[in-house]
């Protein structure tokens, strides 16, 4: 179980470390961040990286790295909460490549990384009978007899 949690908490820390990066740049360059033009928003309701460079340092980068704390504090939740940044990250991938119309190696790489975190904290529900069924036998089993 410890290898399960290490791994997760690395993937929330990486992600979180690239998407404060990445919000950043389009935060102080919303016009061109890396070097990016602001031709590829042409699709989308925006005109420069400012708001999605902001929905990236926060949504995603600061949920990511909530996510990483949960797992080292041992929060009863750190699964959910896993479970939901991947779930968001993945929410994320779609939308951004929908409005940009093209599929980078970047998109790739972490809609993996986002499989992941989902998969890994689906297994830590588990392995922590954290599942909503378990929640939901237990209380008919405890109220059954009363």
């Amino acid at each position: 179980m410890k290898i399960l949690k290490v791994s997760l908490s690395l993937t929330h820390l990486f992600v979180a470390i690239f998407a404060f990066l990445g919000g950043w740049a389009a935060i102080s360059r919303p016009m061109d961040p890396f070097g990016i033009s602001t031709d590829m928003l042409s699709n989308s309701p925006f005109k420069t990286f400012l708001i999605p460079g902001m929905l990236l340092f926060i949504v995603i980068g600061l949920g990511q790295l909530l996510a990483a704390a949960f797992m080292l504090f041992r929060s009863r939740y750190q699964a959910y909460v896993s479970f939901s940044t991947g779930g968001v990250l993945l929410i994320w991938l779609l939308v951004q490549v929908l409005m940009i119309r093209t599929i980078e190696v970047l998109h790739v790489v972490t809609f993996a990384i986002a499989c992941i975190q989902v998969a890994l904290s689906l297994a830590l529900m588990y392995k922590e009978r954290l599942f909503p069924t378990d929640y939901v036998m237990r209380f008919i089993n405890r109220h059954k007899h009363a």
